[in-house]
């Protein structure tokens, strides 16, 4: 059985903490392999504004894409099934994550 890669980085610029968990990991290119699909999976389940935290952070997001895209994807899928009662669509556009995917250029 393989082992998990895990790394946690503290700091208050995303992009530059986001950077240094896929160097620790090797690098992002080691994590992910040239023209695949790559399926970001945030924690979007309830339509709550980013201030509230109930929700990933959009710009962490924002900062996993331009990673990833180092890496050059076939493609980037944001994906999610919001809990029950609440709808995916809504909880996107209220947790900021559908206009990081809009801007980024990312499938929902």
């Amino acid at each position: 059985m393989s082992k998990s890669l895990v790394a946690l980085v503290k700091g208050e610029d995303v992009q530059a903490n986001v950077t240094k968990v896929f160097d620790l990991m090797g690098g992002v290119k080691n994590v992910i392999r040239e023209g695949t699909t790559v399926m970001i999976k945030p924690n979007v389940g309830h339509a709550e504004p980013p201030e509230t935290s109930v929700c990933t952070n959009p710009e962490v997001v924002r900062a996993v894409i331009r990673e990833v895209r180092k890496a050059n994807p076939k493609e980037i899928v944001i994906a999610e099934a919001a809990a029950i009662g609440c709808d995916t669509i809504e909880c996107f556009k209220v947790s900021g994550i559908q206009a990081v995917a809009d801007e980024e250029g990312v499938e929902t």
